[in-house]
């Protein structure tokens, strides 16, 4: 992991929240998308306390600005603050859209090592979720998505077949995204 950025040993950058489930009554751990440092975990100390400042800043669907202090001994970092930037709600609205969206986050869990950086990576998944923002989850935009991120992870090269490239991404994760066959069956009812 690259060096702290500020004088109190605490990293900044943007990210997306992957994941998290609760660590304690009063924790969570936390998967996130950086741009710069890849995925990350960060435990949240007292994120699921009632006056806890991270309320409302650790969710899904939006870009956040977060800090953190990296661990000297482990891969699970300390999260120390987290400023929502944008929130991507017509994918909360929208079932289609949600799964769409999902499918896509669970796609770059899946796909990227932790701490390893792919800002291409990235700003694949926050144009996806742009896109779904003003359209309707599609099967060409699932399809899109995993042809480009498998040619960010050099899978596949740009000028490989669609179904190739998916096919290359697939068979280099540990297993298929749970969300794939739900966001791919309400993608092919959905209209072109």
């Amino acid at each position: 992991m690259r060096q702290a950025s500020d004088s109190h040993g605490v990293i900044h950058d943007v990210a997306v929240l992957l994941r998290r489930f609760d660590y304690s009554e009063t924790s969570l751990v936390t998967t996130w998308f950086t741009e710069h440092y890849g995925k990350i975990r960060l435990i949240a100390k007292g994120a699921r306390r009632r006056n806890s400042a991270f309320l409302g800043q650790i969710d899904p669907f939006q870009t956040c600005e977060i800090g953190w202090v990296p661990s000297r001994n482990s891969e699970l970092h300390t999260l120390t603050e987290s400023s929502a930037i944008r929130t991507f709600q017509p994918l909360r609205a929208d079932y289609d859209r949600l799964l769409a969206g999902t499918y896509c986050a669970e796609l770059i869990e899946l796909s990227c090592a932790l701490e390893d950086p792919s800002s291409v990576a990235f700003h694949l998944l926050l144009q996806a979720w742009e896109y779904l923002e003003t359209h309707q989850a599609t099967l060409r935009l699932l399809q899109r998505f995993e042809k480009a991120l498998a040619v960010a992870h050099g899978f596949a090269g740009s000028d490989d077949p669609q179904e190739r490239a998916s096919r290359a991404l697939l068979q280099h994760l540990e297993r298929t995204p749970a969300s794939r066959d739900a966001a791919f069956s309400i993608c092919r009812k959905a209209p072109p």
